[in-house]
């Protein structure tokens, strides 16, 4: 409980640090004061702000580790779709809609639900999974299989079978580990 009560103090503190930045609060009163505290000090509000937000993100995505994962990419998708209409006809945001600057935030998206994908493949592979067939494999063809695997979902073309076996996976795990706690792909 303390460390909460030591973070709201510190959001506190950060907080006036903002507001000071943009009102200059000690202008009539001291100029120099004014420029160390909204200049100097307070270049630290806005890193720790987002320092102290991170906290709290982190907080809850450790103990639901499937928090972030629940956003897809239609979810950013249909951010994009909403800021683009809202900032057609801004002159100061239109320069940020550009191809390049919308295919960085997919191609980001991409990346973190590849890396996801691979961090179950691996697993799988660490836990004998990839062995399993009509008769057990043996070590030449599952890296093979491991290793085309890879590949798919680096290229993101990942058949339907691969996603069945992985959410099967999934499935499995976390009856095992989490009572009835599902986890689904997409």
């Amino acid at each position: 409980m303390n460390k909460k009560i030591n973070i709201d103090v510190a959001r506190f503190v950060v907080s006036f640090l903002v507001i000071a930045i943009h009102i200059s609060p000690f202008i009539n009163i001291n100029q120099e004061f004014n420029f160390f505290f909204t200049r100097i000090l307070g270049r630290i509000a806005v890193p720790l702000f987002f320092m102290i937000t991170g906290y709290f993100v982190i907080d809850g995505c450790l103990k639901d580790k499937n928090k972030l994962k629940k956003y897809t990419i239609n979810d950013i998708k249909t951010v994009i779709d909403k800021k683009t209409s809202e900032w057609i006809n801004n002159t100061k945001m239109k320069p940020y809609l550009t191809p390049e600057t919308l295919h960085d935030i997919l191609d980001k998206t991409k990346t973190v639900k590849n890396n996801y994908y691979l961090s179950i493949l691996e697993q799988m592979k660490k836990d004998g999974y990839l062995k399993l067939g009509v008769e057990p494999l043996l070590p030449e063809q599952e890296d093979r299989n491991y290793g085309k695997s890879i590949k798919w979902i680096e290229r993101g073309i990942i058949p339907g079978f691969l996603l069945e076996d992985m959410q099967k996976y999934i499935n499995k795990s976390s009856n095992k580990l989490n009572g009835n706690d599902k986890k689904y792909l997409e």
